[in-house]
């Protein structure tokens, strides 16, 4: 779906399981933060899309969810941010009015208002809002017009009605997937006779030099025998005639063992003529061999070639080049080039089928507007995935959305949704979700059991007696079993219990993973690392120090550091901590710093350089009140939980305790350190009393504090 950067050897092996994926199979991908699950979700959207398109058939209709809004508005925040790759090419762009997001969204009733003030294109199964905007007379009209205008720009031939646009757009799509073939076939053939990590064009090179060395080497060969013959014919008639005798035999040797050079340690000085030429004839044909190896090897990797440029000279002529990109070393590096190009634009071209689709398709009459039969449910479900491929709501509101009435009685639209995506599905509890699994044919579960758990509403008591009352167990000894497998609703999690469902393996662990991360400095990711993945996450963005463009150095503001605030003990309130001594050195801290940070940053978002996360709810306040006006819009200050999903340049934790508390809560679960410190992109700053934190680096706390004074400090 975007064409800036090519998927991960790890992403591109989940879409390979994806693309295999049967009808009641659940994929379980394990991602990490930083380690690209948005771009995997848009990926996997993308794909079935295009899919349907080449098929000609209806788009599939797929669903985004999870129990968090802050997962939910991520997903729909991501959708609407597709960067454009080309300059000058309107492929990218909507050629139909109103519709600027690839994701639409089903709020429920109370967060329709933020949704309309976050610009969010959003609906509901009567099909309110978004749905009857673009669905207007009106905006039919404007975009067929729209429509006919841009395919007839694109494609520099006139169209005259969005049929003829249709039939265009599917001929390219299908044009273009034809070439995508031909490119995987052709270095799926290369990889088979090439050298590892050798492009087509340098083989080419190295076959030429390789076979004009052979060819050398035949020359030398035939020189030498030449030799050798007029060594022979030079000797005396009668050493040669006698050579039986010692004497002479002594003769021959003598003038054998001279003449012998010292690459020919196959000749032996006791040999005859005969035996030298035999060896040598041996030799020759070997050489021959091989120079008629490198030929036909030569010629296979030439057709390819010239293939692979015919190809490429297609994809300028089409507009997806600009020139000719040089040739690859492999399948997987094909792979790459053809997720940015014709991938990219296949995608694009799909969207633009499916609006031609969509101007052509049915509408619904005032009558049918609002009703939930089943013909009207699936004439606005087909329309509204036309024009978004993604659909996103919570899992309070996914069962509402396929609600359906027929023949006097409500039912369920069972095995509807082509595909279900759940996200952050470690903060998902088991039965919230389980039923809306029955109304889609196939489920890609997508989290981290190493972020922050759910909140259980059910505790273990009570999910016994649940379960023997409705004979899902029928001894509380075989409650053990539900709890191995992570079907009980009082400690497991959507994602672990899709793990379990999972056919797959990776790392000794069920369900796939994203290893890769990009998103922090590799100082900062070290941490989550050694702290609970095992080291099995490949850091991708380098370090901080060797970052010529690191605004931060500049500042002396390091990738990892700590701020001593001397506490000796904290507050409490309310059931919750707070350290007003704290508070106030962050915000003078921040006071001091925000310009200078915003300045080094000057082209991103202020909003987007600092947070401050604290485990406290009740520090959260009084960081805020501590902070001055001017500064305060920019930071966003929270537990964890607030910042979960979420990312800034510079992340700063306050831990509260004072040297004589401790710090119980920090080190009893290590997630919450394990998110805390990924959010954290350029700089992970923690303020408060090191003495608080643990002297063990078996426990989370010490761990960090552990980092923190192997690296700089950040000074007040």
């Amino acid at each position: 779906m975007g064409g800036e950067y090519p998927l991960s050897p790890s992403q591109r092996e989940c879409l390979n399981h994806f693309n295999n994926m049967e009808d009641g199979e659940i994929l379980a991908v394990n991602g990490p933060p930083g380690t690209g699950k948005t771009t995997l979700l848009q990926s996997l959207v993308a794909n079935l899309y295009v899919e349907r398109a080449l098929k000609k058939e209806d788009p599939p209709v797929i669903v985004a969810s999870s129990t968090n809004n802050q997962a939910v508005t991520n997903i729909i925040e991501s959708f609407g941010k597709i960067k454009p790759k080309w300059e000058n090419n309107h492929l990218e762009q909507r050629w139909i009015e109103g519709v600027d997001s690839f994701a639409v969204y089903f709020p429920s009733g109370s967060k329709e208002k933020e949704a309309q003030e976050k610009g969010f294109q959003y609906t509901n199964p009567r099909g309110e809002n978004f749905f009857d905007e673009v669905e207007s007379n009106e905006n039919i009209e404007r975009s067929t017009e729209k429509m006919l205008k841009e395919c007839s720009r694109y494609f520099e031939t006139n169209h005259t009605d969005i049929k003829q646009c249709e039939h265009t757009i599917s001929n390219r799509l299908t044009a273009l997937e034809e070439i995508r073939q031909k490119v995987l076939s052709l270095f799926s053939e290369y990889d088979q006779i090439a050298p590892k990590g050798v492009s087509l064009d340098t083989y080419m090179t190295q076959l030429t030099e390789e076979k004009t060395e052979w060819e050398s080497t035949f020359q030398s060969i035939q020189q030498r025998i030449k030799e050798w013959q007029t060594h022979f014919s030079n000797l005396p008639f009668f050493v040669r005639l006698f050579k039986f005798l010692p004497f002479f035999k002594s003769k021959l040797v003598s003038r054998v063992r001279y003449f012998i050079q010292p690459d020919e340690e196959f000749i032996d000085e006791s040999m005859n003529l005969d035996k030298i030429l035999s060896l040598y004839s041996e030799k020759a044909k070997e050489t021959r061999e091989k120079i008629k190896q490198i030929d036909a090897t030569y010629q296979q990797v030439s057709k390819l070639n010239t293939k692979y440029k015919q190809l490429m000279v297609e994809l300028i002529s089409l507009n997806i080049l600009e020139k000719y990109p040089g040739s690859f070393s492999s399948l997987d590096k094909a792979n790459e080039f053809l997720d940015t190009t014709i991938k990219y634009a296949s995608f694009w071209l799909a969207v633009h089928y499916y609006e031609c689709r969509w101007l052509l398709e049915k509408r619904l009459s005032e009558k049918q507007r609002g009703t939930n039969f089943d013909n009207v449910l699936n004439q606005f479900y087909t329309n509204l995935s036309m024009l978004t491929p993604c659909f996103v709501m919570t899992f309070y509101q996914l069962p509402r959305m396929l609600l359906a009435y027929n023949n006097g009685k409500e039912h369920f639209l069972y095995n509807y949704i082509d595909l279900l995506i759940v996200d952050e599905a470690g903060q998902v509890t088991p039965e919230i979700a389980a039923c809306s699994f029955s109304l889609a044919k196939r489920a890609v579960v997508v989290g981290d059991v190493y972020q922050i758990e759910p909140v259980w509403n059910i505790n273990e008591t009570l999910d016994i007696s649940l379960a023997l009352s409705n004979d899902v167990i029928t001894s509380i000894e075989q409650f053990e079993k539900l709890r191995e497998l992570g079907l009980n609703t009082s400690e497991s999690s959507v994602m672990r219990v899709a793990c379990k469902s999972c056919k797959y393996e990776k790392h000794q662990q069920r369900g796939l993973f994203l290893s890769e991360h990009r998103r922090c400095y590799d100082e900062i990711i070290e941490y989550c690392n050694n702290l609970v993945y095992r080291g099995k996450l490949e850091p991708m963005r380098g370090k901080a120090a060797e970052d010529k463009k690191n605004p931060l150095v500049q500042l002396s503001i390091p990738p990892l550091g700590h701020m001593q605030v001397d506490s000796y003990q904290s507050s409490k309130k309310a059931g919750s901590r707070y350290n007003e001594i704290e508070a106030r050195a962050i915000a003078t801290w921040i006071n001091e710093h925000f310009y200078n940070i915003r300045n080094a940053y000057h082209e991103d978002d202020p909003k987007s350089l600092i947070g401050i996360i604290t485990p406290f709810k009740m520090q959260v306040g009084i960081i805020k009140r501590a902070l001055s006006p001017d500064v305060k819009p920019f930071i966003d200050v929270g537990t964890v939980h607030t910042f979960q999903g979420g990312e800034r340049k510079v992340i700063i934790m306050s831990t509260v305790y004072g040297k004589n508390d401790g710090c119980f809560f920090i080190d009893a679960n290590k997630s919450l350190l394990n998110v805390a410190v990924s959010r954290a992109m350029d700089s992970l700053l923690v303020m408060g009393d090191m003495n608080c934190l643990s002297d063990s680096a078996n426990k989370p706390s010490g761990l960090l504090k552990r980092m923190l004074l192997e690296n700089d400090v950040v000074h007040s």
